[in-house]
């Protein structure tokens, strides 16, 4: 079995630095979703998300000009998030089948 778990522990290896570097990637990344507010006829960009038991809205600007580009930030923290969440539990598996 030495070489199915020399290959387990390189996937191990391998898995914590992409796990590193997603976590890295989704602390740079705005959290909570995107909230817009609509006064008179002027469109603004709310991000909503919660701090402990609060929910709390932090206004980033004016709809035309951060919408797409925050939109596309959100969505990219959520793909990250679900990678890592397959990662760990890849993890998990190995660690039970080396029994590290």
């Amino acid at each position: 079995m030495g070489i199915i778990e020399d290959a387990l522990r390189e996937e191990k290896s391998r898995n914590q630095q992409v796990s590193d570097l997603y976590q890295r990637e989704i602390d740079s990344l705005p959290r909570g979703s995107l909230t817009i507010k609509q006064v008179g006829s002027r469109r603004y960009c709310y991000l909503r998300f919660r701090e402990g038991k609060k929910v709390r809205l932090q206004y980033v600007g004016k709809a035309e000009e951060v919408e797409t580009d925050l939109r596309a930030q959100i969505d990219r923290r959520r793909e990250l998030e679900s990678l890592l969440k397959d990662l760990k539990s890849d993890m998990s598996i190995i660690r039970k089948v080396i029994r590290d």
